[in-house]
């Protein structure tokens, strides 16, 4: 245990049991409780207490045939992945950040660019152990799906941004290792050729595991190539060549053309794919809502490189600071506002769907704006919270209302 500066208090629990110790004794009015790296943070409580899981990072479970693990959520996504690579395995959440933890993965719910093809992150994680107010504990689902009744809160939990406690123990869902990975880029200067193409590849149902529209980090320069699609097929060496030339046959009805790289040239020449921005946010909203937003953000500077998943509907501005992560959220707030304005909330209506979510970790903030004045979801948030953190200790920033 150690006591830092500026009221900061950071605890290093062992186990799970002393977790749960240590919760129940820092769980009080007064504190604000997070799970990461300690921060500078003031949401105008007297103790800022930062749990430090990386001692719980132990594998308790793998059953190799089944393709399930279940693992303390403090164990890096590199030792993760190095073990799963013995047994010819991986977890489908692929980052550069070695030392990034589970826990901060499944807070963020963002699985990356492989959402494409195996899903959401919320669908890879069948079930949590959570700690909760004064040291409670919670058990969701479990290793097999069969094992969930009534409402299944793992899928709460899982981008929850930290809101309802700290989940300690996670049962995921593994895949087997791919024999053959084969990526494509197809560059354009304009997204909405790209997006068109994104949304045919979408639509003809084959298995890809990435799409994504990426922008140049130096939109002024790129020209020609301000913006690039990312293709991936992956899978037997039958079925990889058998989708690329499928793939070749859409682009090539499109007059496009698209170049291979390895993956350590997509990762080398598109480096948010897999590192982590410092800062940023996500919009999750429509195709048609992202064209208009995307094409509104090309002539706007200084608001974080762009990425964004069609077959997902998410959109993310990767920021480098904080500060210029609420340049981008102001930017795409009044965007919004502005366009529901003008068209009486009816010509654009799947703009009213949009959901913002920024992030500065630990601290995150999320917003629902159409939903600021829905009294029956305020209800039922309110008594979410007041189930898992009456006190609304666990990381206090967190709001699913707009400001």
């Amino acid at each position: 245990m150690l006591i830092s500066e500026q009221n900061r208090l950071v605890v290093k629990p062992e186990d799970s049991s002393q977790l749960l110790d240590l919760l129940k004794n820092n769980y009080r009015q007064d504190a604000a409780i997070f799970c990461g790296e300690p921060q500078s943070l003031d949401f105008g409580r007297e103790h800022n207490v930062f749990f430090d899981l990386s001692a719980l990072d132990k594998v308790r479970e793998h059953v190799v045939s089944d393709m399930v693990i279940a693992v303390e959520t403090g164990i890096k996504m590199g030792t993760l992945s190095n073990i799963l690579a013995e047994h010819n395995q991986f977890f489908p959440v692929d980052t550069s950040a070695q030392n990034l933890s589970l826990i901060d993965v499944i807070a963020a719910g963002d699985g990356g660019y492989l959402e494409q093809g195996f899903g959401y992150l919320r669908s890879q994680v069948l079930g949590l152990e959570l700690a909760y107010e004064g040291g409670k504990c919670a058990k969701m689902g479990g290793r097999v799906v069969k094992n969930v009744t009534g409402f299944d809160l793992t899928k709460l939990v899982v981008g929850g941004r930290g809101v309802f406690g700290l989940p300690y123990l996670a049962h995921l869902r593994l895949s087997a290792t791919p024999a053959e990975r084969l990526n494509f880029v197809v560059a354009s200067k304009s997204a909405a050729e790209l997006l068109f193409v994104a949304v045919k590849l979408a639509a003809s149902g084959l298995p890809l595991g990435a799409l994504e529209l990426l922008e140049s980090a130096s939109r002024a320069e790129a020209g020609d190539e301000a913006y690039s699609l990312v293709i991936q097929a992956l899978g037997t060496k039958a079925l990889v060549a058998d989708v690329s030339a499928q793939v070749a046959e859409h682009l090539k009805a499109q007059g496009l053309t698209a170049r291979e790289l390895s993956y350590d040239g997509l990762v080398s020449t598109f480096p948010g794919l897999v590192n982590p921005a410092a800062a940023g946010i996500e919009l999750s909203l429509s195709r048609a809502s992202a064209a208009a937003l995307i094409d509104h953000l090309a002539a706007v500077g200084e608001r974080g490189q762009l990425r964004y998943r069609p077959a997902m509907g998410r959109l993310f501005l990767d920021c480098p600071d904080a500060a210029s992560a609420e340049k981008a959220f102001a930017v795409v707030s009044d965007f919004l506002s502005n366009t529901r304005l003008k068209t009486g909330g009816n010509a654009l209506a799947e703009f009213d769907q949009t959901i913002i979510s920024r992030s500065n970790p630990p601290y995150r903030f999320s917003s629902h704006s159409p939903r600021a004045n829905d009294a029956a979801f305020g209800h039922l948030v309110s008594r979410l919270r007041d189930t898992f953190d009456p006190l609304r200790c666990f990381n206090p920033g967190v709001t699913f209302h707009d400001r």
